[in-house]
């Protein structure tokens, strides 16, 4: 589904602006009511977000910098 060119229209009747939020640390797309500053966050960016949340809770992001000879090497899981 493309979400780039969907207009949104919030619960109390006002077209929802696109936006540019943080969502758990994490710069996510969505789109915001003028009126009662309602949220929307874009469904694609969520579950990244949420895919990120869940390797950061299992230390799967965490690098480890070694020395070989005279290099220094990151590894990355």
């Amino acid at each position: 589904m493309e979400f780039e060119n969907l207009r949104l229209e919030c619960e109390c009747g006002r077209d929802m602006n696109k936006i540019k939020t943080e969502w758990k640390g994490i710069e996510v797309r969505g789109w915001k009511c003028s009126k009662c500053n309602e949220e929307i966050i874009n469904p694609l960016d969520a579950q990244k977000a949420l895919e990120i949340e869940r390797a950061r809770k299992k230390n799967l992001l965490s690098v480890k910098l070694r020395k070989v000879g005279k290099s220094n090497v990151v590894t990355i899981p």
